[in-house]
């Protein structure tokens, strides 16, 4: 009987140390994936100037004083570049609810390094090595500062973008 238990025993340690674990994916196949933007707010100085919940509905006048509405929202488009690394695309549609026509613009940023912080979400480091944001396989925040000058008055300029995987 004890030999029976000794080999029960060993054999199930030996089948312990022999199972397989996954590794890790890489941190850019964790993120890689199309993103919807959920709100977008800008500051100057620390007082918010535009805050925007997407899917948001924007009015406008046109030069000759006619009022203009639009849905707009944005996307982020994110693609694996190398092991820690991807490029991210954010794109931006705005349709004339008059006349139903959309509009896109893109604005890519090309190289944007990931670095795996302390909560298990990865730090999003640009190429002079500023950290922009933080991302995670569903969502990316962004944060982008800005020194801008105008009319010899110095302000500071902040955007933040905030998004969720598409389903």
């Amino acid at each position: 009987m004890k030999k029976s238990l000794y080999a029960f025993l060993f054999a199930t340690t030996l089948l312990a140390g022999c199972a397989k674990t996954e590794p890790e994916p890489e941190p850019a196949e964790q993120v890689i994936g199309t993103y919807d933007v959920k709100s977008l707010s800008a500051s100057a100085n620390g007082i918010v100037i535009v805050g925007y919940e997407f899917p948001a509905t924007i009015t406008d006048t046109d030069a000759a004083g006619k009022t203009l509405r639009f849905e707009v929202s944005q996307t982020l488009d994110v693609a694996k570049k190398s092991a820690n690394s991807v490029t991210i695309v954010s794109t931006t549609f705005e349709k004339n609810l008059a006349t139903g026509k959309v509009e896109t613009s893109k604005d890519p940023f090309d190289d944007v390094e990931l670095k795996k912080n302390d909560t298990g979400a990865f730090d999003m480091i640009d190429a002079q090595g500023k950290k922009v944001g933080t991302a995670t396989k569903d969502e990316m925040n962004f944060v982008e500062e800005e020194e801008v000058t105008d009319n010899g008055q110095k302000f500071l300029v902040k955007i933040t973008i905030k998004a969720k995987r598409k389903a």
